[in-house]
């Protein structure tokens, strides 16, 4: 079998997973989204309400608020985890949650931020000084948005499943990405195409407690990759067995499809 088939058989079962995941826990991931939209509003929408109050008081606002919506992103994210493990998240954990995830989701959030930030003063910056050494400041500053990129979507599966510690967190985010480079492009290329289908529902479902569930189910399979190269180090890396390595994972899953879903008494 070739490894492009490989690859395909788990990108395939992921989605299928992911997407019976979150249709297992629906009402789980209805809350949790309701729970990241009223926390992202005071960022978006209070600002607005207390605009009269002047400047300061604005930015104070839109800062406190984006600090309380990723805190609730790390939260968000572990609940998924429990998802992708086919356990059910508790509301009575996320205090647990909190504690595991706040100092992660803090340096995510600064990073984040960074990333956004960064570009809308040194583009123009680089774009000034034209010639060969602004074309390179602006190429470099474009690969390293890209490999942020590709390491942030690693960034809370691997804290909330392998690594509490956020420098090791980094670290092993890069690692991954750069072994995994497909994946980590099918992954953000998914991102913005599970937001936009979230539109058509208020971005209740699957909305960002969906995206999660997609990057924790990732991870988990992934590993199955690592778990069979340490126990086969002279494996062909390009081979994977993925076939064999998610039987066990088919079989939890079940042989399900979209009409079972809606019509179970016709299947």
């Amino acid at each position: 079998m070739s490894p492009t088939l490989y690859s395909k058989t788990m990108i395939g079962f992921l989605i299928k997973k992911a997407f019976f995941d979150t249709w297992d826990h629906l009402i789980t991931v209805v809350v949790l989204n309701l729970g990241f939209l009223l926390s992202f509003a005071i960022p978006t929408v209070v600002p607005e309400w207390v605009s009269p109050l002047g400047l300061p008081v604005v930015t104070a606002v839109v800062v406190v608020g984006l600090v309380i919506t990723f805190l609730y992103l790390g939260m968000l994210a572990m609940a998924a985890k429990e998802i992708a493990f086919y356990r059910t998240p508790s509301f009575d954990d996320l205090l647990s949650y909190l504690t595991h995830t706040w100092k992660g989701s803090l340096v995510f959030g600064g990073l984040t931020a960074l990333a956004v930030l960064i570009p809308l003063f040194f583009f123009p910056f680089y774009a000034s000084w034209g010639g060969a050494i602004g074309f390179i400041g602006m190429v470099i500053l474009l690969w390293a948005l890209i490999g942020w990129s590709l390491m942030s979507v690693w960034f809370y599966p691997l804290l909330c499943q392998i690594e509490p510690k956020v420098r090791k967190v980094l670290k092993k985010s890069f690692l991954l990405a750069l072994d995994n480079p497909g994946l980590s492009i099918v992954l953000i290329l998914s991102t913005p195409v599970i937001l936009f289908i979230s539109i058509f529902t208020a971005l209740l479902v699957p909305g960002p407690a969906g995206l999660m569930v997609w990057l924790q189910d990732a991870l988990k399979l992934r590993m199955y990759k690592y778990e069979y190269l340490e126990a086969h180090p002279d494996a062909d890396r390009k081979k994977i067995p993925w076939e064999t390595l998610l039987i066990e994972e088919r079989e939890r899953v079940g042989k399900r499809t979209l009409k079972g879903m809606f019509f179970p008494w016709k299947e």
